[in-house]
C-alpha cells in the first residue's frame, strides 16, 4: 500500500508534466505588398511565463518508415508522420510544465509557423475531440510537410477536423514569401483561416481578430459546419452571409481585455500613424503609413509605449516590464524573430533576438545554414523532441557555460537599473544591427551568385555568416553586462529549502550608501519582481563595513522553480540610486515523510 507521503509526491510530480498553453505572445504580418522588401515580412514576440531556456535546433530532413505516428502530449491523438519530413529550424521554449503552444518553425520550403492564444473561445459543453485532440503536434506537421503557406493551412485544418483541438483558444500565423495566413481555432474541431491582404498589415495580440468573414470567398477557409452550430448556441454575430468571427467565438470574460488592447492599440498606432480608441472596434489589418522594413517591424516588437499616455509604472517597477500596463516587449518575453522572406528558402533570413528584443541584438540566420551557432546549442534536436514534453526544474537550473543564461544575467541586472542604463544599452544595439541590415542583402546576393554552381560553398557563406554574427551578439552581451553596476553579494545560505516555512536566508552586501530596507526585494531570476520576497522588518543592519538583510524562504520561493538558480536583490538607497545585484543558490525540494 503507497504511503500517504508518497502519494503527494506522486501526485506533485504528475503536475510537472502536465502541459501548459503558451501565453501573451504578439505577432505582426505584413503582406508583401506593405513590406518594403516585396515579400510578406513576420515577426513574433515569443512570450511565457516562469523560468524557461529557449533552445534552437537545425532539424535535417528525414524520410520515415511507413505506420511512424508521434503523440506529443500525454493523452493526445497519435499523428501520423511517415515518409519524407523536410527538414526546418527549431525555436524551442522550454519549460516545466511543458508549453504546448510556443514553439516556432521554419522549414527548408520557406513555410514559417508560429502562434499566439487567444484565449478563451467560447465553451459551454464538452468540446468535439478524436482520440484526445491535439495541440502541439499541429505545428510541428506544418513544418514537416508544408510546401506553401496555403498547404500549410490545409494540413492544420485537416487534422483539427480529423482530430479536434484541445486548447481553449489559439491563432496560427502561418506564412511563405507571397502569403501569410491567420489560422483562428476554438477548442473542438471548428476554425476560420483568413489570408492577410498584400496591401495591409495584420496584428495579433492575444485575441481572435479574424472581424468580417464571407463564406467561400478568395482567402477565407472555416470549418465544415461552423455557421449551425453557431446559430444552434445563439452566438453567430452577423449574419450567416458576412459575420464576425472574434465575437463569435471569443468567451465573453476575454472580450476587450486590457492587456491586449494596449498592445493592439500601440501597434496600430505605430503601423498607421493613427491613434486608435480604446472604444472602437480594431480591425484585422490596416494599411500601413508607408510599406514596412525589416527595422520597422523589430521597433513594433520592442515597444514599450515610450512617450505615450501608458508608458506609466508603479512605485515599484524598476523597469517598463513587469509593471500593471502590459507592454508589447514585457517581463515574460523570451525571444523575438523576424523573417525576411526572398525568392530562395536558403537565402531567407531569419533575425532572431534570444532574449528581450529591446536589449538583444537581432542576430541574422539564414535558411540555408548547415549548422546551428555554437552559442545556440542546449541539446541535440532528437532528444529535446523526445523530452519537450518530460522537462524537470533542473532542466531550468542556472547554467554558465549556456549562452542563455549569460543573457538572463545582463536582462535581470538591467530591469534593476533600467532608467540610468537602457539608453546606453539601446544604442549599443542599434548600432551593431544597423550594420548587419546594411549587409544583410550583400550576403544573400553573394551566396546567391554562387547556389547554382556551387550550393555548398554558398551555403557554408551563410552558416559562416550566421555564426559570426552569433558570437559577435554575445560580445555586445557581455560588453554591455561589464558595463552595468553591479552590488557585491553573498550569502552563507547556499541551499534552501522549497516553500519552508522556517527558513531565513540573509544576504551581505558591500556598499557604501545606505540602502532602504523596505524598498528591497530579493528573488529568483525570470519572475516577476512582483512575485519576490520584502526584507524581514528591521533586519537590515550594518555589518562591519558592510549591511546585512534577511529574507523569509517561504515567501522567497512561493512562485520560484526549485532549482539551482540565480536570485536577485533589487532597491535604493537613500539617495534613490539603484541597487542589484545577484547570488546563486541551489533551491531543493523538501523531503517527504516516507
Amino acid at each position: 500500500m503507497i504511503s500517504f507521503g508518497i502519494a503527494l509526491l506522486l501526485v506533485a510530480a504528475s503536475l510537472f508534466l502536465i502541459p501548459t498553453k503558451a501565453r501573451g505572445c504578439t505577432c505582426i504580418v505584413a503582406g508583401k505588398n506593405a513590406s518594403a522588401t516585396g515579400r510578406v515580412l513576420v515577426g513574433h514576440n515569443e512570450d511565457d511565463s516562469g523560468r524557461c531556456v529557449m533552445a534552437h535546433h537545425l532539424v535535417p530532413p528525414v524520410d520515415r518508415p511507413v505506420g511512424t505516428a508521434t503523440s506529443f502530449e500525454p493523452c493526445s491523438a497519435s499523428i501520423d508522420r511517415s515518409g519524407r519530413s523536410l527538414g526546418y529550424i527549431w525555436s524551442q521554449a522550454r519549460s516545466v510544465p511543458a508549453l504546448s503552444g510556443a514553439d516556432c518553425f521554419l522549414n527548408e520550403k520557406g513555410v514559417f509557423v508560429a502562434s499566439d492564444s487567444c484565449r478563451h473561445s467560447r465553451q459551454d459543453n464538452e468540446p468535439d475531440l478524436s482520440n484526445g485532440g491535439l495541440v502541439y503536434g499541429l505545428r510541428i506537421s506544418i513544418a514537416e510537410r508544408a510546401r506553401s503557406a496555403r498547404d500549410g493551412v490545409k494540413i492544420a485544418a485537416d487534422l483539427i477536423e480529423r482530430y479536434g483541438y484541445d486548447n481553449t483558444g489559439r491563432c496560427y500565423i502561418i506564412a511563405d514569401a507571397e502569403e501569410a495566413w491567420l489560422l483562428q481555432v476554438m477548442k473542438g474541431k471548428h476554425y476560420c483561416a483568413k489570408r492577410v491582404d498584400d496591401d495591409e498589415v495584420a496584428f495579433i495580440p492575444n485575441h481572435y481578430t479574424i472581424r468580417h468573414v464571407v463564406p467561400g470567398e478568395e482567402g477565407v477557409l472555416m470549418s465544415r459546419g461552423f455557421i449551425e452550430m453557431g446559430e444552434k448556441k445563439g452566438w453567430l454575430t452577423g449574419k450567416n452571409d458576412c459575420f464576425d468571427f472574434a465575437r463569435t467565438v471569443q468567451d465573453r470574460s476575454s472580450v476587450n481585455l486590457r492587456g491586449n488592447l494596449y498592445r493592439h492599440r500601440h501597434a496600430l498606432s505605430r503601423i498607421t500613424g493613427i491613434d486608435w480608441s480604446e472604444e472602437e472596434d480594431l480591425p484585422f489589418s490596416v494599411e500601413p503609413r508607408r510599406p514596412m522594413d525589416v527595422k520597422d517591424v523589430m521597433g513594433v516588437l520592442r515597444d514599450h509605449y515610450e512617450g505615450s499616455p501608458d508608458d506609466v509604472r508603479g512605485k515599484w517597477d524598476s523597469s517598463p516590464h513587469y509593471t500593471e500596463i502590459r507592454r508589447i516587449c514585457t517581463g515574460t518575453t523570451l525571444g523575438a524573430l523576424v523573417v525576411r522572406f526572398r525568392d530562395r528558402p536558403e537565402l531567407n533570413t531569419l533575425w532572431t533576438s534570444t532574449g528581450r528584443p529591446c536589449t538583444s541584438p537581432f542576430v541574422p540566420w539564414y535558411g540555408g545554414v548547415l549548422g546551428m551557432p555554437q552559442e545556440f546549442l542546449v541539446e541535440d534536436h532528437e532528444s529535446s523532441l523526445k523530452r519537450h514534453f518530460h522537462f524537470t526544474p533542473k532542466d531550468m537550473a542556472y547554467d554558465p557555460s549556456i549562452p542563455w543564461w549569460e543573457i538572463q544575467q545582463f536582462q535581470s541586472l538591467l530591469d534593476g537599473q533600467f532608467d540610468d542604463s537602457f539608453e546606453t544599452v539601446k544604442s549599443h544595439v542599434e548600432e551593431v544591427e544597423k550594420n548587419w541590415i546594411d549587409e544583410d542583402d550583400v550576403i544573400a546576393e553573394k551566396a546567391r551568385s554562387l547556389m547554382d554552381k556551387d550550393r555548398e560553398e554558398a551555403l557554408l557563406i551563410l552558416t559562416g555568416e550566421t555564426a559570426k554574427k552569433a558570437r559577435q551578439s554575445m560580445d555586445v552581451v557581455r560588453y554591455m553586462a561589464g558595463r552595468l553596476p553591479r552590488t557585491e553579494l553573498s550569502t552563507d545560505s547556499k541551499r534552501i529549502t522549497y516553500k519552508s516555512r522556517e527558513e531565513e536566508i540573509t544576504l551581505f552586501l558591500k556598499y557604501d550608501g545606505h540602502p532602504v530596507e523596505k524598498r528591497l526585494v530579493f528573488g529568483q531570476g525570470m519572475q516577476s519582481p512582483e512575485s519576490w520576497a520584502t526584507a524581514i522588518r528591521g533586519s537590515l543592519r550594518r555589518r562591519d563595513s558592510d549591511w546585512e538583510v534577511s529574507f523569509r524562504v517561504r515567501e522567497l520561493t512561493e512562485k520560484c522553480t526549485p532549482c539551482y538558480s540565480d536570485f536577485w536583490l533589487y532597491g535604493e538607497d537613500d539617495s534613490g540610486n539603484p541597487i542589484v545585484g545577484s547570488v546563486v543558490i541551489d533551491v531543493v525540494e523538501m523531503e517527504k515523510d516516507r
